[in-house]
């Protein structure tokens, strides 16, 4: 009979392993939760990095044009990329002959909208 007692002490009992598995249970929902969070994270940043990418392309699409170019008006404008929409006003310092540019590229980023501004000068000099 002392043989029964003592194997059983050495196994688990099955509110031990109820008690185990609750506890891995909560541990790995937690881990699950973590990587969904760094998921949307990563998405959330690639996201805008493309943003980025398309207000620099446009930025860069404005500069190579020359100084009196129709894109390059006085005024508001409106242009699309990548799926983005995009919109930026020309102004010029006439005593400077350099025209100010302001950009700004709206893009969806988990059901948020966010904003991407930039700037630059073009010279007529350079042109």
């Amino acid at each position: 009979m002392d043989s029964n007692r003592s194997s059983s002490k050495s196994a688990f009992s099955l509110v031990e392993i109820m008690i185990a598995l609750s506890i891995f249970a909560m541990v790995m929902l937690s881990v699950g939760g973590l990587l969904l969070m760094a998921s949307r994270l990563g998405q959330a940043s690639r996201n805008r990095i493309e943003a980025l990418q398309d207000a620099r392309a446009i930025m860069e699409n404005l500069a190579d044009r020359s100084y009196s170019h129709a894109d390059l008006s006085l005024g508001n404008h409106s242009v699309t990329m990548g799926g983005n929409n995009a919109t930026y006003v020309v102004t010029e310092l006439e005593a400077d002959q350099t025209k100010h540019v302001v950009l700004t590229l709206d893009y969806q980023s988990f059901q948020r909208s966010a904003t991407i501004e930039l700037q630059t000068v073009i010279s007529n000099a350079l042109h």
